[in-house]
C-alpha cells in the first residue's frame, strides 16, 4: 500500500496505516496506529526528532486509530502536540510545536 499523505504540512510529516505486515517488517509490537513514512527536513517533525519508521501510538494522550484520525487531529491542534512514539523497543513522548 502506498503511503497516504497525512497531516497538514505545518508539522512536516507523512504517514501510512500500520498493517500487520508493516509492523513485522519494522519489528513493532503495536497492533494499530500509523507509521511515519516521510519527515520533511527542517519541519517541526524533524526538529522534534521524528524519523521514518516511527509508529505514532498516541496524540495528546489519546490513541491514534488511523491516518484519517491523525490528519484530523493534527489539523485542529493548538500550537503544540504531544506524541507517544514507538521506536524499536522504546516508547518515547515527543513534543512538537507548530510552524509559525
Amino acid at each position: 500500500q502506498a503511503p497516504t499523505p497525512a497531516s497538514p504540512a505545518v508539522f512536516g510529516l507523512r504517514a501510512q496505516h500500520l498493517t500487520p505486515e508493516l509492523a513485522q517488517q519494522l519489528g513493532v509490537d503495536e497492533p494499530s496506529g500509523v507509521v511515519i513514512s516521510e519527515v520533511e527536513p527542517g519541519s517541526p517533525a524533524a526538529q522534534a526528532g521524528l524519523r521514518r519508521g516511527d509508529v505514532i501510538v498516541e496524540l495528546d494522550r489519546r490513541p491514534v486509530s488511523d491516518v484519517d484520525d491523525l490528519t484530523q487531529r493534527l489539523g485542529s491542534a493548538d500550537d503544540s502536540v504531544l506524541m507517544l512514539i514507538s521506536r524499536g523497543d522504546a516508547s518515547l513522548f515527543v513534543p512538537m510545536k507548530r510552524d509559525e
